[in-house]
């Protein structure tokens, strides 16, 4: 069982306790996190590549590794 399947069935266990189901449950938010993550790699593996991309897609992917680089300066100060 990999690390993703593991936190999602603590999750889906967590929301059952709470009540939570459908849509607001915690198993489902993971699971988006999950997917969008490996859509963001695959997008910058893509790009890494050498092939073509929309720019919106460039944009889109600069954004979030400056996020990201802001992020990290944060939490070291």
């Amino acid at each position: 069982m990999k690390e993703s399947d593991t936190v999602i069935a603590i999750l889906y266990r967590i929301g059952s306790f709470l009540g939570l189901s459908g849509t607001l449950s915690l198993a489902v938010g993971a699971t988006y996190f999950y997917i969008s993550n490996e859509l963001i790699s695959l997008a910058e593996n893509y790009g890494r590549l050498g092939l073509q991309m929309p720019e919106q897609f460039k944009r889109a992917i600069s954004v979030l590794k400056d996020k990201s680089k802001s992020d990290d300066v944060e939490v070291s100060s």
